[in-house]
């Protein structure tokens, strides 16, 4: 019995892991984040204008991702570098501008939402993209 009860704690604890395996940062170039994870919601507060890269971003279920930008006039540049299309499921929000790039391409289900002063995507290879 305590075998099977230490099993479902191990499955348990990488299940929960594993429902956020789908958003991972590769690496920030511009600026600076700090990914915090609570329930169904992400929240990435950014310094200044970001460039993350993510080598995952895609949401299994209804997902609440929140750029909290310390100025309405800031940027956030996301590139998708997975290799597999991007699919929103929840909603995206953010009190300044994002741009998602992903040339494997994005996708929104009938059920998401987008609340930004200003959102782009893309599936042209900007990564060049900088802040001047």
């Amino acid at each position: 019995m305590k075998k099977l009860i230490l099993v479902l704690m191990v499955f348990f604890c990488f299940s929960a892991v594993n429902a956020w395996a789908d958003f991972v940062i590769d690496k920030v170039t511009n600026g600076s984040v700090a990914m915090v994870k609570s329930g169904n919601t992400i929240d990435l507060n950014t310094t200044g204008n970001t460039k993350i890269h993510w080598s995952k971003f895609n949401s299994k279920d209804a997902v609440n991702i929140n750029w909290n930008q310390q100025s309405s006039s800031a940027w956030s540049v996301n590139i998708i570098e997975s290799g597999m299309s991007t699919v929103f499921r929840g909603s995206l929000n953010s009190n300044a501008n994002v741009m998602l790039i992903n040339k494997s391409g994005i996708a929104f289900t009938k059920d998401s939402t987008i609340n930004m002063a200003s959102f782009m995507a893309s599936t042209l290879e900007l990564d060049t993209f900088d802040f001047d």
